[in-house]
């Protein structure tokens, strides 16, 4: 008899799509890649709607997402660490400990989103000056900016809902609170940039104030799913909002060295 050496094995074995794994690797990427895809296309017809407005417009909206573009991967020192210790304790069967991870993510999030909209309220001038943005772009950019920074405890939370869900292994809840979020900000945005049924025309400044009512209604689903019990993580009444220094100090510590890889990344761009 013939022995079969390691060497020689059918390489049809190898090539052979396991389909048993590709399903549900799928039916938990495909959500996230279909979210990512549409805040992109509504940042997209964000610029479309404002572009009506002239070219200082479009540029105020593009250099108002950089800069909160840079203040969002901030949020990463947190989300990450919750993303891998809600999964730690969701593989565990530890709901309790995943919800102490969870609620720790949300008051780290709100610390951080509060400092972060003071600093940018108050530099927020500062900040477009020192990319020698032209002083016609800078009018428009100050008062959307002053309004993403006032709103930016509601964005930052939405994402931290998203991340906390996917960590327990629910993509397509997260897809749905994305797909309400951006229909009722591209419509509020619509209302408030032109001055639709009897609104303010606000221009540049709708659009922003649109996302702050689009992350409020998301906020107010995102709330209601982790309370109900219904979906992959539950908000469990044995835990706490309090910070407790030895759970923030972990999820710190797995968050902040991707933050800083992050922030790293974006330098190369």
């Amino acid at each position: 008899m013939t022995e079969m050496m390691p060497g020689n094995s059918n390489p049809t074995q190898h090539r052979r799509i396991d389909l048993s794994l590709t399903r549900p690797i799928l039916a938990l990427t495909l959500p996230v890649a279909a979210s990512g895809h549409l805040e992109n296309l509504v940042v997209i017809a964000d610029i479309f709607m404002v572009g009506k407005l002239g070219p200082a417009a479009i540029s105020a909206v593009g250099i108002a997402n950089q800069i909160s573009m840079v203040f969002g991967i901030m949020m990463v020192a947190v989300t990450t660490g919750t993303l891998a210790i809600v999964a730690q304790a969701i593989g565990a069967g530890n709901k309790l400990g995943a919800s102490a991870a969870a609620k720790q993510s949300f008051s780290l999030v709100a610390l951080l989103s509060v400092g972060l909209g003071l600093i940018g309220l108050a530099d927020t001038t500062f900040f477009l000056e020192s990319l020698s943005v032209k002083p016609e772009v800078v009018q428009l950019a100050v008062p959307y900016l002053s309004v993403y920074f006032c709103g930016i405890l509601l964005s930052m939370l939405n994402y931290s809902v998203a991340v906390c869900l996917q960590a327990a292994g629910d993509t397509r809840t997260p897809m749905y609170l994305s797909l309400l979020i951006n229909a009722i900000k591209l419509f509020a945005s619509y209302l408030l940039i032109f001055g639709i049924w009897g609104l303010p025309k606000m221009g540049v400044t709708g659009a922003a104030l649109g996302s702050v009512v689009g992350s409020l209604f998301g906020v107010t689903a995102g709330s209601w799913a982790l309370f109900s019990g219904r979906f992959g993580l539950t908000l469990l009444p044995g835990t706490s909002f309090k910070l407790e220094l030895a759970l923030a100090s972990r999820l710190l510590k797995v968050g902040i060295p991707s933050a800083l890889q992050a922030s790293s990344g974006m330098g190369q761009v």
